[in-house]
């Protein structure tokens, strides 16, 4: 039996909805961390709740939930712990809560205290902190708000607890409407807030999942397993990160070069890198009214916050934590701190107060993140030269696949993953092959546009121009209606010139055993071609020398496999 929630809400066991971050544009920092302000109108409003069942004569204590950062790992790092502590004395000195004096309580896989009897209604506790482990099987009908931290550009937006703040506490709506709303306060910047299915408790960010009716497509995919440093970033990456600076963005560190700081400055600024910042803000969704349902929101209003000093530090330790890679994140993420601000030293003559500011300003951040990867490839390009082993798996096309800042979500259609997100600087070749694998989807059963540099995503080995060994990954993954899988890279004539012949031609030999065992498929490079204003897709069957001549190139025509 399914019932409608707007039955529930009719019967008046469920509150009406919730609120995102009410009034925050009410707020006068002062001074104030964003823990300080977010904490202060998350107890505000526990208390006003509370106020307001008093005026009506009901015994019950409101109860704030408050949901600790990394909630994806139930065991404590020295972090979490130092972050805990710094809550709870927080707590004590503002707002007399404290464990002795039973006004809170703890929820956490290895210490747990004051949570026996907690879900009774006149329960004297008012605060409880916690992680993951309570989100699942508990029930509080008190519970009125929830306050939850999360990292900075946190893949995984859980609220797993937003059911819980939903709950009536005596099953009936009340004439104040302050107590028939939910609240939630967070941390958490974002223009759009989606409530997806998992017992309604996910709340996510750049997460695409794999389409109900997908067709099991198994390739024979590679990677390159070398032992580096034992997975972790070691201290030749720096040398890597000045390398990719000075080829990709033509900076210089030479004593010789009179004012070489200001002229890399200029280069910073001509690829509009703002260097003049004072302060990093924080843009919140406010007075976000969400169903508690499964919904898209968009965000009108939002309400900003300068970060201190001690939290543009954690924010920087974060951000590096986000993006180093394959790499471990214990052992490396110091080592990309590090690297990062040597080079803001070296490069720029800025000191790491101001380097930290200029990389976590929102608007630079997409070419730091990108000037990262770029050395990252570097690195593990220079360090695999001492030992390669190429190993084999079953590759297909992933569950889900969590996408960073550098993508945009895009609508398109029969995309294997939903939704679609799109590369911020696709080529040109790539956003057309989209548009018209999205014009001919009646054809095809799915299309996967795929990653690069990384174990999971598809690749063909192949021996570069430098005689090396590499490894390939194909642009686009397709199954037609007819069965056919179709493996295609999008190039323009003459682009890639080095190595876009050898790519092509491993692929042709990688079709090649497919075929051989019954497994229709076909690919290569594939390049548009205009005439008279209309585009035509080619690839060759064969091995080629070039990508400049498309004579005897086949055509492309999904309509071709429309039946088996």
């Amino acid at each position: 039996v399914v019932v409608e929630r707007a039955e529930v809400i009719a019967e008046e066991m469920i509150k009406e909805g919730i609120l995102l971050n009410p009034a925050l544009d009410a707020v006068i920092q002062d001074g104030q961390s964003l823990t300080d302000i977010l904490l202060a109108q998350a107890m505000a409003k526990r208390d006003e709740i509370k106020i307001e069942y008093e005026k009506l004569g009901v015994n019950i204590n409101p109860l704030l939930l408050i949901q600790l950062p990394n909630d994806e790992k139930e065991d404590n790092t020295p972090d979490d712990e130092k972050y805990i502590r710094a809550i709870e004395h927080l707590l004590g000195i503002k707002y007399n809560c404290t464990l002795s004096n039973n006004k809170l309580a703890i929820w956490l896989s290895n210490n747990r205290k004051n949570v026996d009897g907690i879900e009774a209604p006149a329960n004297m506790v008012d605060v409880l902190l916690f992680k993951q482990a309570i989100a699942l099987g508990w029930d509080c009908p008190r519970a009125a708000v929830l306050l939850i931290f999360r990292e900075l550009k946190s893949t995984n937006f859980t609220i797993q607890v937003v059911g819980r703040v939903l709950r009536m506490p005596e099953q009936k709506h009340y004439p104040s409407a302050i107590l028939n709303q939910g609240y939630v306060f967070t941390n958490l910047s974002k223009d759009k807030i989606a409530i997806v299915q998992d017992d309604m408790n996910y709340l996510t960010m750049n997460k695409a999942r794999r389409m109900a009716n997908y067709e099991r497509v198994m390739l024979n995919s590679a990677y390159i397993n070398t032992p580096i440093e034992r997975n972790r970033l070691g201290a030749s990456f720096k040398k890597a990160l000045f390398f990719i600076a000075e080829r990709n963005w033509n900076l210089v560190r030479e004593l010789g070069v009179e004012n070489f700081y200001g002229k890399n400055k200029e280069l910073l600024k001509a690829r509009f890198i703002n260097i003049d910042v004072s302060s990093i803000e924080i843009a919140l969704p406010e007075n976000v009214v969400l169903s508690g349902g499964l919904e898209v929101k968009s965000v009108a209003e939002m309400a900003r916050f300068a970060r201190t000093q001690d939290e543009l530090n954690i924010l920087f330790r974060i951000f590096c934590k986000n993006n180093v890679g394959q790499f471990a994140p214990v052992d490396s993420t110091p080592t990309l701190e590090m690297a990062l601000k040597f080079f803001f030293e070296d490069y720029f003559g800025f000191n790491e107060f101001e380097a930290v500011k200029i990389i976590l300003y929102d608007q630079n951040q997409t070419q730091f993140i990108e000037l990262i990867e770029k050395s990252l490839e570097r690195y593990n390009e220079v360090a695999s030269t001492s030992r390669k082993d190429v190993q084999n798996y079953d590759w297909e096309v992933p569950a889900e696949r969590i996408y960073n800042e550098l993508y945009d979500e895009k609508s398109t259609k029969q995309n294997a993953l939903i939704p679609y997100y799109q590369y911020v600087k696709a080529s040109t070749p790539e956003r057309e092959f989209v548009s018209f694998l999205a014009n001919n989807s009646i054809y095809l059963k799915w299309w996967y546009q795929n990653g690069a540099n990384a174990k999971e995503h598809f690749a063909v080995p192949y021996t570069n121009h430098l005689g090396k060994q590499s490894l390939f990954y194909v642009d686009f993954v397709i199954l037609t209606n007819s069965g056919t899988t179709c493996l295609f890279d999008t190039k323009t004539k003459g682009s890639d010139a080095a190595d876009a012949h050898l790519k092509h031609n491993a692929l042709v030999d990688f079709i090649a055993v497919r075929n051989s065992q019954g497994l229709k498929t076909i690919g290569g490079v594939i390049i548009p071609n205009e005439v008279n204003n209309n585009i035509t897709w080619r690839y060759c069957i064969h091995k080629i020398k070039s990508t400049e001549d498309l004579t005897n190139w086949d055509f492309f025509n999904p309509a071709d496999f429309a039946k088996g």
